[in-house]
């Protein structure tokens, strides 16, 4: 019993140090992104070496391939091709079927990776592994642990600004969205609850549900298709431009302040905080 009690208290805390290292190790990848688009290969390798030795501190699908795509990139343009062939068939096993752009990528990358994926597909087939087969230290443990699956974009609700960096927009449009949304289902409440009352407060309530529903229609919409634009063209953009997209280090936590602590006095109850 006072084991499974320990087990309960170090869970979050060790929950929270793994958010933390997967947060700077994204950090890191970017980092590693910039140093091989300004051809400083060897910070770019330090930086990979870092994230990509056993055990992987990346989490999602699409950050490992990218990771282990860029260090065999980083690693045949150093003259390395033996080298940058496992980290390059790791990338493969990720995703198989992943083309990288012909205006983006230089000719001698996309002519290696072809022909790594080539030689790949006709042996392994196209159908991309499960990461805990390839990573087994992100496998979940038995009564616990973190379950790993591929984070999709979403560019609704703000969510996706928040993750590019850009919290503060992300969150008021969210805000707005949501509020938007709450207010547009109250209308059509109202309007349902009052459609067979004909007395004066049935069409008041009628009136009010379509004074709201109208404005907060067109705001829910409206911010929609901005979220959807702007976080969209910001992603893309981010991808051509890494070392662009804002920083989104972790905050440290503080330490944690004690308890209030009461004591009587000649005088009564004293209560003395920190």
């Amino acid at each position: 019993m006072i084991a499974a009690l320990l087990l309960a208290v170090a869970a979050p805390a060790a929950a929270q140090d793994d958010d933390a290292v997967e947060a700077e190790a994204r950090e890191t990848l970017r980092r590693a992104r910039l140093y091989f688009d300004r051809g400083e290969f060897d910070r770019a390798v330090d930086a990979f070496d870092s994230i990509l030795v056993r055990p992987v501190k990346l989490r999602t699908a699409d950050e490992l391939h990218e990771a282990f795509l860029y260090y065999a990139f980083t690693l045949f343009l150093q003259g390395k091709e033996e080298q940058a062939v496992p980290r390059l068939l790791i990338a493969l096993e990720i995703d198989p079927d992943f083309e990288p752009s012909p205006v983006t990528t230089r000719p001698d990358l996309k002519a290696f990776y072809d022909e790594q994926r080539e030689r790949y597909q006709q042996t392994e087939g196209t159908s991309p592994r499960l990461l805990e087969q390839i990573f087994p230290e992100l496998a979940p443990q038995v009564g616990g642990g973190r379950v790993v699956v591929r984070r999709a974009f979403v560019p609704v609700l703000g969510i996706g600004l928040m993750e590019l960096g850009h919290r503060r927009a992300g969150g008021f449009l969210m805000a707005t969205e949501i509020s938007a949304a709450s207010i547009n289902i109250l209308s059509l409440v109202m309007r349902g609850a009052a459609f067979q009352d004909r007395s004066p407060s049935g069409w008041t309530v009628t009136f009010v549900s379509r004074g709201l529903n109208y404005p907060s229609f067109a705001v829910f919409w409206t911010a929609l298709v901005i979220d959807l634009i702007v976080s969209g063209a910001l992603r893309a953009y981010y991808n051509k431009h890494p070392e662009r997209m804002p920083e989104t280090k972790p905050k440290r936590r503080g330490r944690p302040k004690p308890p209030p602590r009461v004591s009587v006095s000649p005088t009564g109850f004293r209560v003395a905080f920190w």
